[in-house]
């Protein structure tokens, strides 16, 4: 049994080889702030006398450990020849211990249709076994692209298939399609809809729970982006205990045409206590319309939120300044938690990166009531990049993810660093940052980072450029970060599978491991 939690900060080496930032490093542009707080006297010796023992020992005292990196089992279907590979990791979703990986490049049939498949994965100790190849029902078209998107909430999946045309010749109309994970622990089909003609329903997906109701209250919600002229919508399901039902469909207040509304979501459910004695519980949800227009600025981005039953719009958020800074994707990606809203624009501007392409930097705010307070936000650190910092074009906060212990990732799948065989710099290999306040309260600005994730040992005689190493990220589980490489190389051949996935885990802070 344990007594004490210790918070050491070292700059150790990591013994996993992870590509981390250690506390007490200086990255550029902005150094990172030191992290002191107030203790006392005896827990103040008791903590230094540990930190001297575990640094003197050599054990890493990085936040994230590396434990595992998985990919796909591709034996029984067609050789891989789409352009990109099958794209094992391009969205990723945990839940308990189980884990969804969407691959929709995965070619299932001879026709050579992207078709897509999604793999289950089940934790066992500190690795993650393939335990399911889930082809989806392939629906029309060339390319439904099953797996684009999925969401995982206990025994309740969703996965999204923008690019199927159904039965009715809904070109692109889109398909999302709900699982069950049953008595044998295996994911059964449930039932599925289909979107109208090239809304590309399926893009984006999420799911969440009540957990105070003893109804087992499920909500969940896919995104339409190219609805309407690409007005977008996004559509809510509701289950009953046996089956998923269709609900409402929601818009923009402003909508107009290109805003690509649904193109990024998240949904959660928020438990208040409302005086004397009642706790109000309501589902929140938050979609992003990147390509908006604002003004004469073009993909200028906006965030919208609603709230209740009805899911009434509450507001609308944008960077400061949306009609003089074109072009940022404000609301490329999103999500949402009881207290927090965390939006990235991957091509927003910074001091270093004024002019486009652009570096990204996140955005938050939290909660009080029915009242959203912009918190501080921030660019990258990217402290082992090559050049260190931020970086033309890296798509800072293209995948941000809200989690456990009050962490928050942040990826640039397009940073560049680290040098392969060749002594070469890789393009595109990709980066996720951690970040979490000094007092391990939310945090988003640059003092606020703990850590940095890169893959490293990039021995082989392999091209890693492109690999996108952040493209879908999630926090979730037993304390675990998934970190999606769509485009990794893993073997040396025309048509070989693409794609991997890392699995890091929150350490104990006395005794590096996995118990708390």
């Amino acid at each position: 049994m344990k007594f004490l939690v210790v918070h050491c900060e070292t700059a150790a080496p990591d013994q996993f080889g992870g590509g981390r930032v250690g506390t007490g490093m200086k990255p550029r542009p902005n150094p990172r702030a030191p992290r002191v707080g107030r203790r006392p006297f005896f827990v103040g010796v008791l903590w230094l006398v540990l930190c001297l023992l575990t640094a003197t020992s050599g054990v890493a005292q990085n936040s994230f450990q590396l434990l595992d990196v998985v990919s796909g089992d591709y034996s029984g279907l067609p050789a891989q020849t789409a352009a990109n590979g099958t794209e094992f990791g391009f969205s990723v979703a945990v839940s308990g211990e189980w884990m969804a990986v969407g691959a929709p490049g995965t070619i299932v049939d001879a026709g050579g249709a992207r078709r897509g498949v999604v793999f289950m994965f089940r934790n066992q100790g500190d690795e993650w076994q393939l335990t399911q190849r889930i082809e989806p029902f392939s629906p029309a078209g060339q390319d439904p692209r099953c797996g684009h998107s999925v969401a995982l909430s206990g025994s309740n999946m969703i996965i999204g298939c923008p690019g199927g045309s159904g039965q009715s010749l809904n070109l692109e109309g889109g398909y999302t399609k709900f699982y069950r994970r049953e008595a044998n622990q295996e994911w059964q089909f449930q039932n599925q809809y289909e979107g109208g003609i090239g809304d590309q329903c399926g893009t984006a997906v999420d799911i969440a729970r009540n957990q105070f109701s003893l109804s087992n209250s499920l909500f969940a919600v896919t995104g339409c982006p190219q609805d309407e002229s690409a007005q977008g919508r996004a559509i809510i399901y509701l289950f009953d205990g046996e089956q998923w039902h269709q609900g409402t469909s929601i818009f923009a207040s402003d909508g107009a045409s290109g805003d690509t509304f649904g193109a990024a979501l998240a949904i959660t459910v928020s438990c208040d206590f409302v005086p004397p004695v009642t706790f109000l519980c309501q589902p929140r949800l938050a979609v992003g319309a990147p390509t908006k227009q604002h003004g004469s600025a073009i993909l200028g981005g906006a965030v919208y939120v609603y709230a209740g039953s009805n899911f009434n719009e509450t507001d609308i958020f944008t960077h400061e300044s949306p009609t003089t800074f074109g072009a940022t994707l404000f609301g490329i990606s999103v999500d949402i938690n009881p207290s927090q809203l965390l939006v990235g624009s991957s091509q927003a501007f910074t001091s270093n990166c004024p002019n486009a392409p652009r570096c990204g930097r996140v955005f938050r705010w939290e909660r009080d009531g029915s009242s959203w307070t912009s918190q501080i936000g921030g660019g990258a650190i990217n402290a082992g990049g090559t050049p260190p910092g931020e970086q033309l074009g890296m798509r800072f906060s293209r995948a941000v993810a809200l989690g456990f212990n009050n962490w928050i990732a942040i990826a640039a799948p397009l940073a560049d660093g680290g040098e392969d065989s060749f002594d070469n710099t890789v393009e595109g290999l990709g980066l996720v940052e951690l970040r979490r306040a000094s007092n391990r309260d939310w945090g988003t600005n640059w003092n606020d980072t703990q850590d940095e994730f890169r893959p490293e040992n990039l021995s082989l005689p392999l091209n890693y450029d492109d690999s996108q190493f952040g493209a879908s990220i999630a926090l979730g589980g037993q304390r675990w970060l998934a970190v999606g490489a769509p485009r990794w190389s893993s073997l040396p051949f025309p048509g070989a599978p693409r794609g991997a996935v890392w699995l890091y885990a929150e350490r104990d802070q006395i005794f590096a491991d996995r118990f708390q």
